[in-house]
């Protein structure tokens, strides 16, 4: 069981946006990381709530063939919510032994089956915001509240419940006796369960990382982080970085060949679709300061396209198909094209007279031992501005204009 109801009220502002079992740490989101720490044919029940279209839909597409309970929770917030009125939800799904993580624990060692009652413990030092307790002979005394100083291990929400009928039966007592009892949780269950005479045994855990509250957010990315930069300063360096990496495979040859196509060309009509499109529009921009007849495609001013033209596509994937469409159009009225992709074995490739070829991951060709830690195709966008710049610095020297003469020809009805 895996309770996402809740708000995530010691995180600051990110619950505003988000339920905080999607917040990232590391590679992937803190959700995953539980997912993961189990074995693919256990099913997990988990309670939604918070948010809680955004985790079921982030679980069905990431784990499209592992099975999965929801259970949706009405009060995860205000009067009535609490820890245990979640769990009490998802009581009807976990009839068997079952495991309960809290959702913003992570861990890093495997978690053993509820074979018999235990509860996870970690070997802090500081028990002022966290539950902990003392142990016998490896059996639990009690489980004390935050801030008691004599403990063994803290508590980190970690729990095999083997005696399940036991462990319902006292928390829906609990319940019961006060329904906005807004402190109810397993801690008060389990202390139940061992003054009536169940065993919970402590089950250490090394690593254990507490992503509820912003400064342990913060370590657990750090520890996670796998060469992932935490802060905005670093994350500029790493794009830089991973610009630098695609950029410097590109052929020379084939940038020549584009900047030749450019200048021989009587009209160039550029096209690109959503943010690739900006990269073009700002290059033909830069082709228009140069003295050159460019246009991008949707302006109204955009003049019939023939021989002795070339039409110059971006597409990352070389594959979408209303930019295909115009590239066998411009190709039947005989311009030549011209195709910046990172896949050149696409159909707009296959079409294409010149190709450059940008190796960064577009959204139908990843790249073999690379991942890009942006979003989405945004390396492609980004490298493909600089490149476009790249090339108008290359035609400047073919064409002796100089930022004077360009300066010349920008708008200055500004």
């Amino acid at each position: 069981m895996i309770t996402t109801s809740g708000t995530g009220s010691r995180l600051g502002g990110i619950p505003q946006h988000t339920n905080p079992v999607l917040v990232r740490v590391g590679r992937k989101p803190a959700l995953a990381h539980i997912i993961d720490a189990y074995p693919s044919e256990v099913e997990s029940v988990i309670t939604l709530g918070h948010f809680g279209q955004q985790v079921k839909d982030f679980v069905k597409l990431a784990y499209p063939t592992r099975k999965f309970a929801f259970v949706e929770v009405d009060k995860y917030q205000g009067p009535g919510s609490s820890l245990g009125y979640s769990m009490l939800k998802a009581k009807d799904y976990l009839q068997c032994p079952f495991v309960f993580h809290a959702s913003d624990t992570i861990v890093k060692e495997p978690v053993l089956p509820p074979s018999s009652n235990w509860s996870g413990g970690f070997k802090g030092n500081d028990s002022a915001i966290y539950s902990s307790f003392q142990v016998n002979d490896n059996y639990i005394k009690e489980i004390k509240n935050k801030g008691n100083l004599d403990f063994d291990y803290i508590h980190i929400g970690l729990v095999g419940v083997h005696d399940y009928q036991e462990f319902w039966s006292h928390l829906e007592r609990l319940y019961l006796a006060d329904l906005n009892d807004g402190s109810l949780n397993d801690c008060r269950v389990i202390n139940e369960m061992i003054k009536n005479g169940k065993e919970f045994v402590v089950r250490p855990f090394e690593t254990w990382h507490d992503i509820g509250n912003t400064e342990s957010l913060e370590h657990a990315r750090e520890y996670f982080s796998d060469g992932i930069p935490v802060n905005s300063k670093d994350h500029i360096s790493k794009i830089l970085e991973e610009i630098d990496f695609v950029l410097g495979k590109i052929d020379i040859g084939q940038t020549e060949r584009l900047a030749q196509a450019v200048l021989n060309a009587q009209t160039i009509v550029a096209c690109g679709a959503g943010r690739v499109g900006m990269a073009v529009r700002g290059f033909t921009m830069r082709l228009g300061h140069l003295g050159l007849r460019a246009f991008t495609l949707g302006d109204s001013v955009v003049p019939a396209i023939g021989q002795d033209d070339l039409f110059l596509v971006a597409s990352g994937s070389g594959e979408t198909q209303t930019i295909y469409d115009l590239v066998t159009l411009a190709k039947d009225r005989g311009a030549r094209i011209a195709l910046v992709t990172a896949n050149p074995e696409s159909r707009m490739g296959k079409l294409a007279d010149i190709v450059v070829v940008i190796p960064a991951p577009s959204k139908t060709k990843p790249i073999d031992g690379f991942r890009s830690i942006q979003p989405m195709t945004t390396l492609n966008e980004q490298c493909l501005g600089i490149f476009f710049d790249a090339i108008v610095l290359r035609l400047m020297l073919e064409t002796g204009e100089m930022h004077e003469t360009m300066w010349s020809r920008h708008s200055n009805l500004e």
